[in-house]
Parts: structure tokens; C-alpha cells; sequence
């Protein structure tokens, strides 16, 4: 016997998906300190609708670059950072972290990337990073995320932009705990 069931009733019986998309990104540039720096403002969210971009969901919620989660549940968060060098500049180890705390309080950080620019010529050199954590949320008041770029020389600085996406954050809910 075949069961006639409304398209709303869908999600109980097959499952919901990917319920929450978000993206943010960094409007202007940052320049990276030789200790940790924090990207603490100079944050959007992606805009829509431009051609193909957009959000899903709820979204995050921002203060002060802490990133809070709408819910519960597996979320896959990546950094990318795009960075820029001054001509005839070297830097020979820029990072990029994503933090974590299950606290409110303490940051750790849970994603790591490091890159090295060596500028030959007399123009700007870049470099490019990506990493993305996989996290489960349990407490949406506890479980927080935030961002941070170095650079040991404190010459790179990770590029900003609010007509396109060149350093970003990205948040997709894979599944509910």
C-alpha cells in the first residue's frame, strides 16, 4: 500500500539534510602581529542574494569575532586566509588558527595552519591557507569558535574585501547529535 504524506512531512521520514549554512568573511585587511592576533571586528556576514551565494538556516551569531552556534549538533567550520606581503618582503612562518573553548572561557586552539612567503621580485607575494575542523556542539552557550592569523616577521596581513570573499569562515551543520 503506498502512503500519501504531505512535503512538509518529508524531513521525519527520510530526514532532514543540511539544515544551516553560514558564511562570514573579513571587509578589510588585517594586519598579522608576530603573536597571535585576533580578528575581532571588520566582520560580515556573506551577503545575499548575489549570484549563487547566500545562507541557510538560522546563521551564526558574532561578538567581538566569537562565533556562536544557532544549535546543537555536527558542525564543519573552516578558516581560509588569503595573505598579502609588501614587495621585497619575507616571512617565513604566517598561521592561521581556528579556537575553540567548551567553556565560554578558554580558548585552545583545534585547527592549525602555517605558510611561508619568499618574495624574489619587487612586487606583493600571497599566499593562501584553508582548514576546516569537524566539532560536535553540545552547548550553545558553552561551545564557541573564534579566529586568529601571526606572522613572525608581522608583515603579512590576511586580505579583507565586502564585495567578495577573500579571508572567510564558513559554518555547515552536518548532522544533530
Amino acid at each position: 500500500t503506498m502512503k500519501t504524506i504531505p512535503a512538509t512531512d518529508i524531513p521525519t521520514y527520510v530526514g532532514g539534510g543540511i539544515t544551516e549554512i553560514d558564511q562570514w568573511r573579513l571587509t578589510s585587511s588585517l594586519t598579522a602581529g608576530s603573536s597571535e592576533t585576533a580578528i575581532t571586528a571588520n566582520l560580515e556576514r556573506v551577503d545575499a542574494p548575489k549570484t549563487h551565494t547566500g545562507n541557510l538556516g538560522t546563521g551564526m551569531s558574532e561578538s567581538s569575532g566569537v562565533f556562536t552556534f544557532p544549535s546543537t549538533g555536527w558542525w564543519e567550520v573552516t578558516f581560509n586566509a588569503k595573505f598579502d606581503l609588501a614587495s621585497g618582503a619575507d616571512d617565513r612562518n604566517i598561521t592561521m588558527r581556528i579556537n575553540a573553548t567548551d567553556d565560554n572561557s578558554s580558548y585552545t586552539y583545534i585547527g592549525y595552519q602555517s605558510e611561508s612567503i619568499h618574495n624574489e621580485t619587487n612586487s606583493s607575494s600571497h599566499a593562501h591557507m584553508h582548514h576546516s575542523v569537524v566539532l560536535d556542539i553540545e552547548s550553545t552557550t558553552n561551545d564557541k569558535v573564534k579566529f586568529a592569523i601571526s606572522s613572525i616577521n608581522g608583515a603579512a596581513a590576511a586580505q579583507g574585501q565586502t564585495g567578495y570573499s577573500r579571508t572567510y569562515m564558513k559554518f555547515i551543520k552536518l548532522a544533530d547529535t
